[in-house]
C-alpha cells in the first residue's frame, strides 16, 4: 500500500474508533449509499465487489435494530428489500435501493442535527 492509503484508512478507522453509536450508524448508511452509487457510475453488471460490501453494510445495520417497535419493524423491511433489490444488481432494483438508503441516511443525518 502507498503512504496516502494507509494515511486514509487509518483517519477513517481514528474517525470510527472516536465517533459515538449514532455517528457511527450514519457513517455506515453513507458508506452504503456510496457503494451502491460506485457501482451504478462503474457501469459494471452483475454482484461487484462493491454491492456486496454494501449488502454487508445493510446484514450490519439489520442485525443492530432493537425490533421492540414499528419503527424498527420498518427499517428491518427497508433494509431486507434494499438487500433484496441489491442482489437482482440491474439498473432499476439498484436505484431502488439507493432511493431508500439515500432516504434513511438523510433522516438519520437531520435526527443527529436536531439532538
Amino acid at each position: 500500500m502507498t503512504p496516502l492509503v494507509d494515511r486514509t484508512k487509518l483517519y477513517a478507522q481514528v474517525q470510527i474508533d472516536t465517533s459515538n453509536k449514532p455517528r457511527i450508524i450514519c457513517m455506515l448508511h453513507d458508506r452504503c449509499v456510496q457503494l451502491i452509487r460506485q457501482h451504478i457510475e462503474s457501469a459494471q453488471h452483475g454482484l461487484s465487489a462493491h454491492l456486496v460490501n454494501a449488502q454487508n453494510i445493510i446484514a450490519q445495520l439489520e442485525h443492530s435494530l432493537k425490533k421492540t417497535d414499528d419503527v424498527s419493524d420498518g427499517l428491518f423491511y427497508l433494509y431486507d428489500y434494499s438487500y433484496c433489490q441489491i442482489e437482482k444488481a440491474d439498473p432499476p432494483s439498484l436505484k431502488s435501493a439507493l432511493s431508500i438508503m439515500t432516504s434513511i441516511r438523510d433522516t438519520f443525518e437531520e435526527l443527529m442535527k436536531s439532538n
